[in-house]
């Protein structure tokens, strides 16, 4: 079963050019909205590991960004990212959020999968 670690916060919310310390979950305002934070790398982690970012829907369109590479641009709903391989030391995760109605911004999820997770999924489908 994957591990999955919250990147709670705080966050750096920017939005018109001030920026703000927030906690998640965070009530987007209506203009568009830039949301940073920092993370390490967990440790003891084996070459065949998997991880992703995980993000949750927020209602509105959004581009998420690792230490400046683009990781993908999406529509509202959950997204799940491949970042396997990219980590080293430390990070910075950026989640640019377009204008609209207010909407809720959830912590994003760092997810472990270890070789064995996928093997036991694979087992049980068959």
């Amino acid at each position: 079963m994957p591990h999955a670690i919250r990147l709670a916060g705080p966050w750096l919310m920017t939005e018109a050019e001030a920026a703000v310390r927030v906690s998640v979950p965070f009530e987007l305002p209506p203009a568009a909205t830039v949301l940073e934070r920092s993370f390490n790398r967990p440790a003891n982690l084996g070459d065949e590991t998997g991880l992703f970012v995980c993000v949750k829907d927020c209602g509105r369109p959004a581009m998420v960004s690792l230490d400046g590479k683009p990781l993908g641009g999406f529509a509202p709903g959950d997204q799940r990212l491949d970042v396997s391989g990219r980590l080293t030391k430390s990070h910075r995760l950026r989640v640019e959020v377009a204008a609209g109605d207010p909407a809720t911004f959830q912590p994003a999820t760092l997810e472990i999968v270890e070789p064995w997770d996928e093997w036991e999924e694979e087992a049980d489908a068959a």
